[in-house]
């Protein structure tokens, strides 16, 4: 399984464009209890987001909760017209899709 977050740039009156995504093996993360990474976006950028895994008992092996806090955004594509993007990031893990909140106007986003 693999963690992915795409990110997006929120366009009001068309499809959001896509400023590139970030893939981390969930394997990777699970020989951590809590760790920061900085990673490259696909198409521009870096992203950095915290993880902290916590572990369930024996009995249900590999099984635990992953928290992700997303932190920011450095040099994200611009894509509005403005020089700017108005980006947000939608994490999707084994089915699983939650979308954090949109920063407007910002390629240098703040999350946390």
């Amino acid at each position: 399984d693999e963690l992915i977050l795409a990110l997006f740039d929120k366009d009001k009156f068309s499809f959001d464009d896509k400023l590139g995504e970030v893939r981390v093996r969930l394997q990777s993360l699970m020989h951590y209890d809590d760790d920061e990474h900085l990673l490259p976006v696909s198409l521009q950028g870096t992203v950095r987001f915290r993880v902290a895994w916590t572990q369930l008992p024996a009995e249900l092996l590999e099984q635990g909760t992953l928290q992700l806090h997303l932190q920011s955004g450095v040099g994200l594509k611009p894509m509005d017209r403005n020089g700017s993007s108005d980006p947000y990031v939608r994490f999707s893990l084994g089915g699983r899709v939650q979308t954090s909140c949109v920063v407007k106007c910002n390629v240098n986003p703040m999350w946390d």
